[in-house]
């Protein structure tokens, strides 16, 4: 039979995780203190400014809905990206991703991660949370949403 383990000795895998963790992420989340709401909260914002249209998609079921969205060229946030380069993921059904790429954000900008932060550039890209009222839909006003600023994988692609 396998030696039996000490029940208070902590394996090396779970050692590597907390030690990534607090020097990258922060402690791991603690049900009281971790939310979603509390995720976005502390988020990094995005100007509502810097999109000139933010157009709900086709939406499939059992997953959040995303949103086309469209810089302003004369924004700072578009130097040197098409217009297309962002997508947005309604947060009502993915607030838990905040966390996570708010600390691949912080990773990418204290260049710390070890060896996972080989893994950044096959990561998407992450601007931040937009707070903002989508364009008309349907000939409809539509109601302000929360959405997660993200790589659009599609830019320039006329379809996929």
């Amino acid at each position: 039979p396998p030696p039996a383990k000490s029940p208070g000795a902590p394996n090396a895998e779970r050692k590597l995780v907390r030690s990534f963790s607090a020097s990258c992420i922060g402690p791991p989340p603690v049900s009281d203190a971790w939310s979603p709401a509390s995720a976005v909260s502390s988020a990094t914002r995005v100007d509502p400014a810097a999109f000139e249209a933010v157009e709900p998609l086709c939406m499939t079921s059992g997953t959040a809905r995303f949103y086309r969205l469209q810089l302003d060229r004369g924004s700072a946030m578009a130097a040197g990206k098409p217009p297309d380069h962002f997508l947005g993921k309604d947060l009502a059904h993915a607030a838990g991703e905040v966390r996570f790429y708010e600390s691949v954000a912080r990773i990418s900008r204290e260049r710390c991660g070890g060896g996972l932060a080989k893994l950044l550039p096959f990561m998407l890209g992450y601007a931040g949370v937009l707070e903002c009222r989508p364009s008309r839909h349907r000939g409809r006003e539509q109601e302000t949403v929360m959405l997660l600023v993200m790589q659009n994988l599609g830019e320039g692609c006329k379809a996929l």
